[in-house]
């Protein structure tokens, strides 16, 4: 078939949509959306669910059934971009963790590649950072039912979830939001996603955090020296973790029975 062809690209439009039909034929969607309207013929009823190019579970959140998918979830939750578009989102991390990044695209079935850029603002000015775009409708849909929305950081709640699998959604959320130093850890959140947080950590370890607002819009949950069976609950089945923090909590508080620090 081409493209170049109006009674061709007529069939073509009732089997794929521009992104499908340019890869099949190996130009653009751009080039195929410049001929239908040379041509007139209207845009595809297909939906666009990505990019074919690259392989992806696109059903990977429809049930929140194993660890690595509630550890992802969690990570998303904090780390990631739910783009506007309705279609994709991205995972933006330091170079040096770029490792992590890559374990969170295998779970996922994505062969996608993962992008190095300098980031030009912000806090992370000047920083090389490691990228991971994926590109799903569906993805992005089954993360909206859970409460992954754009502009989550102002409306982000603690989604119904296993009670087994609670604690690798919280362990990807703090590897995303949390910060581990040798006295105290805390978490940074919404108020709503900390209460969750809270109720999950008193149920499964007895411990009670402290809770300090910040602002009107963000909470800290944070954790002393007396609170370490949180950090256990979190690491010790672990199958997915960043390998930083991990390390951190190995470091100061894996041996909980040392004397304060």
């Amino acid at each position: 078939m081409d493209y170049r062809n109006s009674d061709d690209l007529r069939v073509l439009v009732h089997e794929a949509n521009d992104t499908q039909i340019g890869l099949m034929l190996g130009v653009s969607s751009r080039t195929i959306r410049e001929w239908r309207h040379k041509f007139g013929i209207k845009p595809s009823s297909v939906p666009d669910w990505g990019s074919t190019k690259y392989s992806l579970n696109r059903s990977f959140f429809r049930f929140i059934d194993t660890p690595e998918k509630a550890y992802i979830l969690g990570f998303i939750a904090t780390d990631g971009y739910v783009h506007r578009n309705g279609k994709s989102l991205s995972i933006a991390l330091m170079e040096s963790d770029i490792d992590h990044l890559y374990a969170i695209r295998d779970a996922l079935g994505g062969t996608n590649e993962i992008h190095i850029k300098t980031c030009s603002s912000g806090y992370q000015g000047g920083h090389r950072l490691a990228v991971l775009n994926l590109c799903s409708v569906e993805l992005v849909r089954d993360l909206a039912t859970l409460g992954i929305v754009p502009n989550k950081t102002f409306n982000l709640c603690f989604p119904s979830l296993p009670t087994h699998l609670e604690s690798h959604f919280v362990c990807g959320l703090f590897d995303g939001d949390g910060h581990i130093s040798k006295r105290q850890f805390y978490l940074v959140g919404t108020l709503e996603l900390l209460i969750g947080v809270r109720t999950a950590v008193q149920h499964h370890t007895g411990q009670l955090l402290s809770n300090r607002v910040v602002n009107d819009t963000t909470s800290r949950l944070i954790g002393y020296r007396r609170d370490h069976p949180v950090l256990a609950w979190m690491y010790d089945n672990a199958t997915i973790a960043l390998k930083r923090k991990h390390e951190k909590w190995r470091m100061f508080w894996f041996r909980p029975s040392v004397p304060s620090l």
